[in-house]
């Protein structure tokens, strides 16, 4: 088994113990392993292999081949069964188009797509529907965000999902109730700011991407530190006030 299988490599939190004490639980591959035999129907049935998959940065996903052929792949909770139908992927990560609809590149990887969501329609009659809502990404968005914005100590992802929800309220609740949510126009005038600010910052981690200097990621290579911190200083230095370095140094997305 692979000595590294465990190993976090691109979190903002990796070099501080207190938070990787905090974040910690003890993955149990016994249970897993049992788990997938019990599936198989037979418990002679063994796990030759254990693959950990590349499905997103922060979901853990394990491919397991069994001694009869069959392969499981184990996912996080929030994308199986378990979760409400709402808060689940409509498909897999990996299932994605690697390009635009319209590049014949990608034309097998529409069709292992469009096969996945038929089966889904067949296995899964609910799931399908629920999935079939124009509306489902605009009402899942906060939910799916109160967790991670707390974590990475900021609001900016939550307050401009919840902003995406009033501005479709009618049509989400049919006009049958007034929105419960609200902002003053301050708070507005200042989630506009930083989503400027945002903006302004996606370009510059583009340009570095396609440039060489640091790749795209939360985390930057030992080798690419220096460039990192020249340009971050240089970003933070634009700022007018202190208020306005903090916001700066919020929004820069490197560690």
């Amino acid at each position: 088994m692979p000595a590294n299988l465990y190993k976090y490599q691109r979190y903002r939190w990796l070099g501080d113990p207190e938070k990787l004490a905090m974040r910690y639980r003890e993955f149990h591959l016994a249970s897993l392993v049992n788990a997938a035999t019990k599936i198989t129907g037979s418990s002679k049935d063994k796990c030759t292999k254990l693959v950990k998959c590349v499905e997103g940065q922060y979901n853990k996903a394990f491919a397991l081949i069994m001694e009869s052929g069959d392969e499981m792949i184990h996912n996080d909770w929030q994308r199986v069964s378990v979760a409400p139908p709402l808060l689940q992927r409509p498909f897999p990560q990996m299932l994605e188009l690697s390009g635009d609809e319209a590049d014949e590149r990608t034309q097998p990887e529409k069709e292992l797509l469009e096969h996945y969501q038929e089966a889904i329609k067949a296995t899964d009659p609910l799931r399908s529907e629920v999935l079939k809502d124009f509306y489902l990404r605009v009402r899942a968005e906060p939910i799916s965000l109160v967790p991670c914005c707390w974590d990475r100590e900021s609001l900016f992802s939550l307050l401009h999902a919840l902003i995406a929800v009033i501005a479709r309220w009618d049509d989400i609740s049919n006009g049958k109730s007034p929105c419960p949510i609200d902002f003053t126009q301050d708070e507005l005038q200042q989630h506009e700011t930083e989503m400027e600010l945002i903006e302004g910052v996606s370009s510059i981690v583009q340009q570095l991407q396609d440039e060489g200097l640091i790749p795209l990621g939360v985390m930057v290579r030992p080798d690419a530190r220096d460039v990192n911190d020249h340009f971050k200083k240089e970003f933070m230095d634009l700022a007018e006030d202190e208020r306005q370095r903090e916001l700066h140094a919020k929004v820069w997305p490197y560690q």
